[in-house]
């Protein structure tokens, strides 16, 4: 029975190790990650491992958290705009209903931001130079703060289509506009 001496067997487990490299390096996608540290034997640096983060150049920007810019010819008056920094956080009122029901707007929504049992939150129809209000009161959920249905009446003598949103009244911050057209 024939047996390969130790140094053959080293020479073949090296030039394996060398061709699995080669390979890697000239078209592969990079070294497969593991899960303890290794060395570079060339460079005498430590290798990242799998579980460090590459540092990236590139700085991250915030999150868009919805705010947008107000609509055209939107009401000068009413409501504060509140913040319009976009650096800053804070509550974000967002309207989930805006139905015209019998000549009336139904209406409801929540505020993100804030959690708040008791608020005021206020909704206003916008159209034709007037501006119909009602307020709820704000109920603390687990994450937000539900503003609850209102109906509004359509302002007397007022258009077709009207521009609903919400305010939170703490703050002043408003929704985007929602446009109700009648029929």
């Amino acid at each position: 029975m024939r047996t390969t001496p130790a140094p053959r067997g080293a020479l073949v487990a090296a030039l394996l190790l060398a061709a699995t490299v080669g390979c890697t390096a000239a078209g592969g996608s990079g070294p497969t990650p593991s899960s303890s540290p290794t060395a570079s034997p060339s460079a005498g640096v430590a290798a990242p491992t799998a579980g460090t983060p590459e540092p990236s150049a590139a700085p991250t920007a915030p999150a868009d958290v919805g705010a947008e810019e107000p609509a055209a010819g939107a009401d000068p008056g009413g409501a504060d705009e509140g913040s319009t920094d976009p650096g800053t956080t804070g509550p974000v009122p967002t309207l989930t209903l805006a139905t015209l029901v019998d000549g009336q707007v139904e209406l409801a929504g929540f505020v993100a931001g804030v959690v708040s049992e008791g608020g005021a939150c206020r909704f206003e129809l916008v159209g034709g130079g007037t501006v119909a209000r009602a307020e709820s009161t704000a109920i603390a959920d687990a994450t937000v703060t539900t503003c609850p249905g209102v109906t509004v009446p359509a302002p007397a003598g007022a258009p077709d289509t009207w521009r609903a949103r919400l305010v939170w009244v703490e703050t002043g911050a408003r929704s985007p506009e929602v446009t109700v057209t009648r029929g």
